[in-house]
């Protein structure tokens, strides 16, 4: 875990990763971000064995992230106050998905500000322009793009703000419980002259 910072940003969280042929370990792993009054450092990640027989469990009060690409896990439960990240790589335009037996969140699942960089991506913004996926950015003549009902595209970043992420969970003939929140929103504009959003995932 990061650090708070008396100014400034918080520091990204750290990446964590845990091999095992058999293991007893009941406790939590945390990769959250630290926090600073100008807003807080993005989560890390977590690396662990998958398998439709293993479980992923999010204990309220701990954030974890996942790294971009295809990850298999059996039940997923995200619990109230509890964060899992899905990460995106802006180079490669790859976004995060979880297949899964069920996925319970009471928590939040989110990509947001992890798309596409600043101007950057299909609806990228160019100067004084908020980034366009599935609507066009403010001032920004670019055309949404992605897939309506199975969207794994980035969002574009704004001249000013990073895309959102994509989020894709698969739960096949298992059930997918949502009293949380799942969130792909685009970030919010920074220092320019003209603070630009990034487009939502």
């Amino acid at each position: 875990m990061t650090s708070a910072g008396a100014f400034g940003f918080g520091g990204g969280g750290g990446r964590i990763a845990v091999t095992w042929s058999s293991s007893a370990f009941t406790g939590n792993y945390d990769c959250r971000g630290g926090t600073a009054p100008y807003g807080q450092g993005q989560t890390g990640t977590l690396s662990l064995p998958e398998g439709a027989g293993l479980a992923l469990t999010v204990n309220s009060g701990y954030r974890v992230g996942l790294a971009p690409g295809a990850h298999t896990f059996g039940a997923v439960t995200v619990a109230f106050g509890a964060e899992l990240f899905f990460h995106g790589d802006s180079n490669t335009g790859a976004g995060c998905s979880i297949t899964a037996a069920g996925c319970t969140v009471t928590g939040t699942i989110t990509a947001s500000s992890d798309g596409y960089a600043p101007g950057q991506g299909a609806g990228g913004g160019g100067s004084a322009q908020a980034g366009t996926h599935g609507g066009r950015g403010g001032n920004n003549s670019d055309a949404a793009y992605g897939s309506v009902s199975a969207p794994v595209t980035l969002g574009g970043g704004g001249d000013d703000g990073w895309g959102g992420g994509a989020i894709k969970i698969d739960v096949g003939a298992g059930t997918l419980t949502v009293n949380g929140v799942v969130a792909s929103d685009g970030g919010a504009g920074g220092w320019s002259s003209y603070p630009d959003c990034g487009a939502g995932g």
